[in-house]
């Protein structure tokens, strides 16, 4: 064979064998890129609770960390805590979280082995374990760990593996259990009541409905009224005032005071005319006391109807803010103790169909906060000041406030629509 035939023969099994190694290189390629692609997509593992599923859920339990492990079970139509405390749960709250599991799944691979558990805190005792029960099954059993750029990081327990999962909203698992706790107090119409009650330290206030408008009496309770904070503020007050003094008083007497004294006379001829002209003012007042209204049939001059709705408005939805801790003084140790006895103050709202519902209004706790329970059940809640105000009430807050009088000359006192006229001003030329 001449060495042209041999040099091309060897040319041609080369080619041959350089296109069967990249044909089998490019399916090797292939298959890798086809395994990879089902292993990320269609063998992720599931943990999406279609809603038709999460609404035959039972049971929840969350456990962050090394906190305390909260639980909730449904019981009949309501949910309940019932673990660490027994309380009526939010079911607002609830059906958030368990709508929102539709949406929760795993869309990509971390680590298909155990080794980064403690790196991801997806380990037994880290993140958050999370665990919702369909009767005695586990509906989803996962701990969210970490989250980073690719993601948040959750572990399928009873499935090796770290995934990335979306849907998942992290204030609905890591809540307190206060902040699972029914906040709702009492709701009603404002136009289903019939008359409200106050009692406090003040006296008795009996609000009562005919038609569109509202009568009021008022019945004081004859003793003092005694405010222990004020008058320790104002010792407190007193105290700092008596220690800042003798240093003014000190720097006033280098001021020679008798000097000043010299001038006082002049001082006291003003006074005199001060008071020559007072008799003829008081002539005057007869006049004023001649627009003021006469007494109401129930004795209460200055009664304001618009008041009692706008306590009921204050209370027709009332919600909690806080929750009374355990040891609290909360002033309603005591309830059938009189208010005006040391007892908490007491308002009785009665509907036009007879029922009622009684709220205790006890001691603050921060501020002007203040703790407050029902008569039917245990729960001591804490309001903000805006509704607990007016059952402490005094009988001003339920007055008309007075009037000034404004003359239509001096125009919108608050910086009306009673502009001056450019026009009669007398400008300077240019």
């Amino acid at each position: 064979m001449k060495p042209e035939q041999k040099i091309a023969g060897a040319v041609a099994v080369l080619l041959a064998l350089g296109g069967a190694f990249y044909f089998t290189r490019d399916s090797a390629k292939a298959e890798r890129e086809a395994h990879s692609g089902a292993s990320t997509k269609s063998d992720l593992p599931n943990i999406t609770v279609v809603k038709e599923e999460a609404d035959k859920i039972t049971k929840l339990e969350f456990k962050s960390g090394d906190k305390e492990q909260i639980v909730l079970e449904k019981k009949g139509d309501a949910w309940e805590i019932t673990k660490p405390i027994q309380a009526k749960a939010n079911k607002n709250d609830i059906k958030s979280l368990l709508d929102g599991l539709k949406d929760l799944k795993t869309k990509d691979v971390i680590d298909r082995t155990t080794a980064g558990y403690d790196q991801y805190d997806v380990s037994d005792g880290k993140g958050v374990h999370f665990v919702a029960y369909k009767g005695g099954d586990k509906a989803i059993d996962v701990i969210f760990g970490k989250s980073g750029t690719r993601g948040q990081m959750v572990r399928v327990v009873g499935t090796d593996g770290i995934w990335i999962a979306d849907g998942y909203q992290s204030h609905l698992y890591t809540k307190e259990v206060k902040n699972w706790r029914d906040k709702s107090i009492v709701e009603f119409e404002e136009a289903n009541v019939a008359s409200v009650e106050i009692e406090n330290e003040n006296g008795k206030y009996i609000f009562t409905k005919a038609g569109d408008n509202w009568s009021g009496t008022f019945k004081d309770s004859g003793k003092p009224k005694k405010k222990e904070e004020d008058k320790k503020d104002d010792a407190k007050a007193d105290k700092k005032d008596d220690k800042a003094e003798p240093k003014k008083d000190g720097d006033k007497k280098d001021e020679k005071k008798p000097e000043a004294k010299k001038d006082e006379p002049k001082k006291d001829d003003a006074k005199k005319d001060e008071g020559d002209k007072k008799p003829e003012a008081k002539k005057d007042e007869p006049k004023k006391d001649e627009g003021e209204k006469k007494p109401s049939k129930d004795g209460w001059e200055k009664f304001d109807g618009k008041k009692v709705e706008d306590m009921l408005r204050a209370f027709k939805k009332l919600n909690a803010i806080d929750f009374a801790d355990a040891g609290a003084e909360t002033g309603l140790e005591d309830t059938a103790k009189a208010a005006t006895d040391g007892g908490p103050a007491k308002v009785t709202i009665t509907f036009k169909d007879g029922k009622s519902v009684v709220i205790y209004v006890g001691k603050t706790q921060k501020g002007t906060n203040r703790f407050v329970k029902k008569t039917d059940d245990a729960t001591v809640w804490v309001i903000s000041s805006w509704s607990a105000d007016w059952a402490t009430a005094e009988p001003s807050k339920f007055e008309k406030k007075d009037e000034k009088k404004v003359d239509k000359k001096d125009g919108d006192p608050h910086g009306g629509h009673d502009e001056p006229d450019l026009g009669d001003l007398d400008l300077p030329e240019e």
